[in-house]
């Protein structure tokens, strides 16, 4: 039996390649992986903590300007769940998860290195070669459980 995991793409899609999770949640929600929910949502809230405790695991893919190549990897609590109003990080949702609801997270993180977000409901060439890198380790990754 698959895990269930939610497969949450972070990002503004009228902002070119910020887009870029949008389009590889699309890709894989066409396919159906058993025990796979699939969202997308424009930023990252405090309100999805609840909601990722649904699930075995999580994974959130999401643009990056500092990512050199495509990265699936396993997010940690920071330890404090201390937020601002315009800062909210992977490693605080898995320690207000565990501060909150004394629960731990399987909490992954899928960066997309991108370099475009100028205004345009498209992404680019470059961050189409990285969005469908991202669909196949993601889907062989999701396979594996």
């Amino acid at each position: 039996m698959h895990p269930t995991t939610l497969l949450l793409g972070i990002g503004n899609t009228l902002r070119s390649d910020d887009g870029v999770a949008a389009y590889i949640c699309a890709r894989l929600q066409e396919q159906q992986l058993p025990g796979v929910t699939v969202e997308t949502t424009q930023q990252l809230q405090t309100e999805y903590v609840e909601e990722f405790l649904k699930y075995d695991r999580v994974v959130v893919v999401d643009a990056s300007i500092t990512a050199n190549e495509v990265k699936l990897q396993q997010v940690e609590s920071n330890g404090a769940a201390v937020a601002s109003s315009h800062h909210m990080s992977l490693s605080l949702m898995a320690a207000m998860a565990q501060q909150l609801y004394g629960k731990s997270v399987a909490l992954y993180s899928c960066a997309i290195p991108v370099v475009h977000f100028r205004m345009g409901e498209s992404i680019s060439e470059a961050a189409k070669e990285q969005a469908d890198k991202a669909v196949a380790l993601l889907r062989h990754w999701l396979q594996q459980a």
